[in-house]
């Protein structure tokens, strides 16, 4: 995460008058994380502005977080979550399961199939998706009730959309 911080002017106006300017340079210059520490665990953190002592708290202080690159930040209650975004082939590979157990729920609601009805699978895909369904297959069987997933080379198949990957997807209860 990066930390920087600006004065509430709300605040800090009133309270330093033309000095608020030079405050807003001093914190720019300041250790934020260092100050933001204090502040929040209720230390005692000053800074000089134009030879004045500023103590620092909460309502005084305009803490900016931003996420760097690659992560995404969410803040509340002094407390951080923190995700990493980047998708590595695994997660994709997830991603294309998931869509794939969810058109095949979607097919089986549409075809009238009971809640328990045992398939069976046949799709025609991308290398991306086989990889995929390879990786994923025996969670995708268990969500789906799904004895078999087999790969074929049929053109009467029902096109689904995976994650922006046509695949032609058909199902047959056993």
């Amino acid at each position: 995460m990066d930390f920087s911080l600006k004065p509430n002017f709300k605040v800090a106006g009133p309270l330093l008058g033309s000095n608020v300017k030079l405050f807003a340079a001093e914190l720019a210059k300041a250790d934020s994380l260092e100050i933001i520490s204090k502040v929040q665990s209720g230390e005692k953190c000053e800074l000089t502005v134009n030879g004045q002592t500023v103590e620092l708290n909460d309502e005084l202080l305009d803490i900016r977080i931003a996420a760097k690159e690659g992560y995404d930040v969410s803040t509340g209650n002094n407390l951080f979550t923190i995700i990493d975004t980047e998708l590595t082939e695994d997660l994709i590979n997830e991603g294309f399961a998931r869509e794939f157990t969810s058109k095949v729920q979607q097919m089986r609601k549409n075809n009238g199939y009971e809640m328990m009805d045992r398939i069976k699978i046949f799709y025609k895909g991308t290398e991306e998706i086989d990889k995929a369904v390879k990786e994923f297959g025996e969670f995708i069987k268990i969500e789906t009730l799904a004895d078999t997933i087999e790969k074929v080379d049929d053109a009467a198949m029902e096109v689904q959309n995976l994650n922006g990957i046509d695949t032609g997807m058909k199902l047959e209860r056993i």
